[in-house]
């Protein structure tokens, strides 16, 4: 695991200096001083709902006053879909400015993406949109947003191998900060041999497909993004890397899928959800025996998963029995494995881009919400090794958690852990100097 770790490094090390060196624009092409604030993408920053209105009201007013800009179509209808706006206010201005400049690489990237979306999509299906993609890419070729289309696109259209392209060309062109990158190693590192991974959204997804793509990292792991396997062409294709070993056959899912189409309306559950718990149950009957993850940031995992769940590091490992209050089985208060959270933490984990002092985090406050994962860890690790008896095991949680939430801003994240290292550790004089400063 050390050599994997080392290659990865060495490879992740030079990937960030191709970045410095200035060879990885990231920003949208057309965009020209004189023009409004980008929408960035929530990957990258999540406004408020007025922020977005407003945003919204800037591009308005500079499409009155340039009724021909592309990019300002696409700017617009970002801002509105942002702001809560219903499909048939938002996808017209993304068709609109296709029509106004079919060589626009924003307003291809956008008509590729909508076929991700509830609207109808601007290309002639899956096919359609990922040569609209294909085209943004032509056209701008350093810029990296069109392959966070053109992936699932390619997967959809059952082209393994230019999918794997495209998440790697994500990492060649900068459209994955290294903080993002990092956490994805993370995840992938810390993973048992052979396990699946159910993830939630673009963070902690991407990086970890991209460094399996680009840098052949934990390709024995199985990533599986619960918001993707609701496409059936895609889900198909990501169940369909399993092989042999595929806990769930075709056939299942398709009953699965009927089951959520005929039951939704009562139920109320995802086929997502049906999935995974359907692959939990057959681990726990022993009928697909391979470790099973969930990504802490997969909202209300505890009540997901009809499994224990145990927190390790950045990841919850499905247990496989039940056992005592605040262990395995509590699902009000799940368990952490202090040794192996703490041997990841200190041994594993690359944890030097999450307070990068270079990196723009006011900018780009999602991915300073991704990093709120590892303080949260590190408190659950830190109480339970105090628990457990691991005193040094506690005081490195404490110390790690208080330098991120300190950095990052988190004031009340850092008041409480520096309050319950007092009361946990009260003959510790380290404390008292990790206080924030007055005056």
């Amino acid at each position: 695991m050390c050599r994997v770790r080392f290659a990865v490094s060495a490879c992740l090390n030079i990937c960030l200096a191709i970045a410095a060196a200035g060879e990885c624009p990231a920003r949208a092409p057309s965009l020209a001083p004189g023009m409004p604030p980008e929408v960035q993408s929530i990957r990258e920053c999540r406004l408020e709902k007025a922020q977005y209105e407003e945003l919204a009201a800037r591009w308005r007013t500079f499409l009155e006053r340039n009724p021909d800009s592309a990019v300002a179509e696409v700017q617009l209808g970002r801002a509105l879909r942002y702001a809560g706006a219903p499909a048939d206010e938002v996808y017209p201005h993304f068709a609109s400015a296709l029509r106004l400049d079919a060589d626009c690489p924003e307003a291809l990237d956008a008509a590729a993406a909508t076929w991700l979306s509830e609207w109808k999509p601007l290309g002639d299906g899956a096919a359609g949109c990922y040569e609209l993609g294909l085209k943004a890419v032509e056209l701008a070729p350093g810029w990296a947003d069109p392959h966070f289309a053109l992936w699932p696109l390619a997967l959809a259209l059952g082209r393994t191998q230019e999918a794997d392209e495209h998440v790697a060309a994500l990492v060649r062109k900068g459209g994955i900060p290294a903080p993002v990158l990092d956490y994805c190693h993370n995840m992938l590192a810390g993973a048992a041999r052979n396990a699946l991974i159910f993830t939630n959204g673009d963070n902690d997804t991407y990086g970890c497909r991209a460094l399996q793509a680009a840098y052949g990292l934990r390709l024995d792991v199985q990533v599986v993004n619960l918001s993707l396997i609701g496409q059936p062409e895609i889900d198909a294709e990501i169940f369909g890397r399993f092989g042999d070993r595929s806990p769930l056959s075709r056939a299942e899912r398709d009953a699965l899928r009927k089951e959520f189409q005929s039951d939704f309306v009562r139920d109320g559950e995802l086929y997502s959800t049906k999935v995974l718990r359907a692959v939990v149950a057959k681990a726990v009957r022993g009928e697909w025996r391979t470790p099973i993850y969930l990504a802490v940031t997969i909202p209300g995992a505890t009540e997901l998963c009809p499994q224990p769940l145990v927190l390790e590091g950045v990841l919850w490992r499905v247990a496989a029995a039940a056992a005592g209050p605040g262990g395995p089985g509590d699902t009000t208060d799940p368990a952490t494995d202090v040794k192996a959270s703490h041997r990841l933490f200190e041994d594993l984990y690359r944890l030097e881009s999450a307070t990068d002092l270079g990196y723009d985090w006011e900018r780009n406050n999602s991915v300073r919400a991704l990093m709120d994962n590892y303080i949260s860890a590190q408190f659950r690790l830190a109480v339970a090794a105090a628990k457990a008896g691991e005193q040094a095991m506690m005081r490195a949680a404490f110390r790690r958690g208080l330098e991120l939430a300190r950095f990052h801003g988190r004031d009340e994240l850092a008041a409480s852990l520096r309050s319950y290292w007092r009361k946990l550790d009260p003959a510790n004089p380290e404390i008292g100097r990790l206080e924030p400063v007055k005056g």
